[in-house]
């Protein structure tokens, strides 16, 4: 394969468990082998969510990091970083988040 690539994602959907909402959501991912041992991607999502019947609408931002060490053949290892921030009309449903990650990843 090459040695990076770009994707890029574009949804819409409703969602209908007790309250309809309306979201619109899109992301770019960026993901680079920088050697045969070493990997990185970049990762930035946006998503709208509007609830019908309600004056509430929710804009969310994530950025994530990760990187990635192939420690051996059948053993990856990495570390990854999410940042999430979702401004919203309604009180209370505002939030920033933090996310870290350090993971194992083992195939036969």
């Amino acid at each position: 394969g090459s040695p990076g690539s770009v994707a890029y994602r574009y949804g819409s959907s409703i969602i209908v468990p007790l309250v309809d909402i309306v979201s619109d959501g899109t992301g770019v991912t960026w993901t680079h082998d920088w050697t045969s041992y070493v990997h990185t991607a970049l990762d930035l999502r946006y998503q709208k969510d509007d609830y019908q019947g309600f004056s509430r609408k929710d804009d969310t931002m994530s950025l994530g990091v990760k990187v990635g060490y192939k420690f051996r053949r059948w053993l990856t290892l990495g570390a990854e970083y999410t940042y999430t921030k979702r401004d919203s009309t309604f009180d209370g449903a505002e939030y920033e988040k933090n996310l870290y990650f350090l993971t194992a990843t083992a195939s036969m």
